[in-house]
């Protein structure tokens, strides 16, 4: 479909206003390799059931459902290139402050606009810059989302 094509283009504005609301997926919180957290910048990394569709690869603007409430953040879905990884990762940084309780935590996210594309870095400093810019530029784009009425997953 339409929405379908848009979502995995990674062209959410679009996917957002036809769908009526904005595209949502779930996935499970599992242990990583601390890339993030090394980087200054923890992720709790995601394991996506196979059914799910998942947008292009780069990083999103997110709201996640965690436990009790909402949570902004970012959502980053790609290989990792900059660290030589092949296999497509699913992570969420959330802006709050740093929660080791999320393991095992079924979560909704809500994607509400892609920031940029995935990208190669030629080092991890590189990166970690690129990720604080993301981060900044995250919570700057916050301020054009109204809050997310309720849960698709009940």
């Amino acid at each position: 479909t339409l929405i379908r094509d848009l979502v995995t283009e990674g062209r959410i504005g679009e996917a957002s206003r036809l769908l009526g609301r904005f595209p949502a997926l779930f996935g499970k919180v599992i242990r990583g390799d601390r890339i993030g957290e090394m980087l200054g910048h923890p992720t709790a990394n995601l394991r996506i059931p196979p059914e799910i569709l998942l947008p292009a690869s780069g990083v999103y603007l997110a709201r996640a459902f965690i436990l009790e409430g909402w949570e902004d953040g970012l959502l980053y879905i790609g290989t990792r290139p900059s660290v030589g990884g092949k296999e497509l990762r699913c992570e969420l940084h959330l802006f709050g402050e740093v929660r080791s309780d999320l393991y095992g935590l079924d979560l909704e996210i809500h994607i509400l606009e892609r920031l940029r594309e995935d990208m190669t870095f030629p080092s991890l400093d590189h990166l970690r810059v690129q990720i604080g810019r993301d981060v900044e530029r995250g919570r700057a784009r916050l301020r054009d989302y109204p809050p997310i009425p309720e849960r698709i997953g009940g």
